[in-house]
């Protein structure tokens, strides 16, 4: 299931005044979306208080306060190391999960988007399109919100890291896209005001082995969400099924059958999905137009196949499946978004109010015995791609190694291996092109180098 991994990039600094002169911001990108732009002063404040909670020894360096002004070359130098210093204490589990750290990303977001500290009413819907209103206040963050949530609607609290909070956009075909998964350097309320009227908070499930998800099934309230999730995804095509098995299903639906309906459900190929917009990608070649779902272990890709019969109203659709096991790591890297007529190496650092940022979700693929590939795929929800990437990891990883636990697994139990998980991960450190910020790569715990005959 998704648990808390950032992708934190400063790809742009701003000349900001106040009533006490100017000074320089840093604007935070996290999970691939402006959160909030932060001082310097703010930033040395929160190391300051990481150090007396956790040892300044275990942190990572912060570049230090300096007595002149500092020149460009100096300012750039600032902004990079306070990247990488944000970026090293998101993979730290102590500080990216403690409440220190995520308040005072909860804080600058309510500063950046100058909202006042008031009690708000927050409408969180279920799959099946009925809301529950939820009395919050605007700096409430993901897991209080997410709480609650669970708590109106009766879900056993060992059940509650099984579903998360989404934010699900409308299209103007009438589907449904997914935006953004809300964690705890966030307040729901904000970030829902900062995506516009066309956006709603929903509750999903976010559990990919169908073995972990049985322990939802058994109990009613999981059962229904559950089933209010599978019957939307299936009508929005997440979940395509032949025209007999819809029949089928639509027959249990009317006669209430969920623990059936779900049965049936669950023997479906995409059951789970989760389908992203279409995309380009560089496989098989260099901007191709593609559709992907991540399911259970797996990315599939479709692509329309070039064809002699250019004329061809329906050409084939090729599908390509990506283990997840055979990925080897994976990385994030934004990047201003090319002009017409600009070239990749024509672009250069730029303002955000002048050009738009493009988000790129990058693998290193075993294609064959000692056989790397690397496949680049361009989307706006390239970072949800990653987060969806390591929570399929993060499971893999529970299920090989639950035999060693010493406990059984709950809502603390789960916390706590995903924490091991992310300690797991190596980070490595990524080329930055003029002012082009790329994520830390994210090494797979659960990469297995496989022989030709397995491939």
């Amino acid at each position: 299931m998704m648990q808390p991994i950032m992708h934190y990039s400063i790809p742009e600094t701003r000349d900001l005044k106040d009533d006490k002169g100017s000074y320089m911001g840093y604007s935070f990108h996290i999970n691939g979306v402006l959160h909030s732009c932060v001082r310097y002063r703010q930033l040395h404040d929160l190391h300051e208080r990481l150090s007396r909670a956790f040892g300044q020894s275990t942190l990572p360096p912060f570049p230090p306060k300096r007595l002149f002004p500092l020149t460009s070359q100096q300012l750039e130098e600032r902004r990079a190391r306070l990247e990488k210093y944000i970026q090293g204490l998101s993979q730290d589990p102590r500080v990216s999960n403690s409440s220190l750290f995520n308040n005072f990303w909860v804080s600058t977001q309510r500063e950046s988007r100058h909202m006042t500290l008031e009690n708000v009413s927050l409408d969180v819907f279920l799959m099946n399109g009925s809301k529950l209103t939820q009395e919050v206040s605007t700096i409430s963050p993901t897991h209080e919100v997410h709480q609650k949530v669970c708590e109106r609607l009766g879900l056993p609290e060992r059940l509650y890291p099984h579903f998360g909070l989404f934010l699900m956009q409308k299209q103007e075909d009438g589907g449904v896209s997914m935006a953004r998964y809300l964690q705890d350097c966030e307040s729901p309320y904000i970030t829902l005001k900062s995506f516009g009227n066309q956006c709603r908070i929903v509750i999903r499930k976010k559990t990919w082995d169908p073995g972990i998800e049985l322990e939802v099934l058994r109990d009613p309230v999981g059962l229904n969400l559950a089933y209010m999730q599978t019957v939307a995804d299936i009508e929005h095509g997440w979940v395509p099924v032949p025209t007999d098995v819809q029949e089928a299903l639509a027959r249990l639906q009317s006669r209430g059958a969920k623990q059936q309906y779900m049965e049936d459900a669950r023997k479906q190929r995409f059951y789970g999905c989760i389908q992203f917009d279409p995309c380009v990608c560089d496989h098989p070649e260099p901007g191709t137009r593609v559709t992907i779902r991540m399911s259970c272990k797996e990315m599939i890709m479709w692509c329309a196949e070039k064809t002699c019969n250019a004329a061809a109203a329906s050409p084939p659709i090729r599908e390509t499946v990506f283990r997840v096991t055979r990925i080897k790591c994976w990385r994030i890297t934004t990047k201003p978004k090319p002009l017409p007529d600009e070239t990749e190496d024509e672009r250069i650092p730029t303002d955000p109010e002048t050009k738009e940022m493009e988000l790129e979700l990058a693998f290193e693929y075993l294609v064959a015995k000692d056989e790397l590939q690397w496949v680049r795929i361009t989307s706006p929800q390239a970072v949800l791609m990653s987060l969806c990437l390591h929570s399929m990891v993060q499971e893999i990883f529970q299920t090989q190694h639950k035999n060693h636990s010493d406990h059984p697994t709950d809502g603390g139990e789960s916390s706590r291996n995903g924490m091991r998980v992310s300690s797991s991960l190596s980070w490595l450190s990524g080329k930055i092109k003029g002012r082009t910020p790329s994520q830390p790569e994210v090494q797979n715990s659960v990469f297995n180098n496989i022989g030709d005959d397995d491939l």
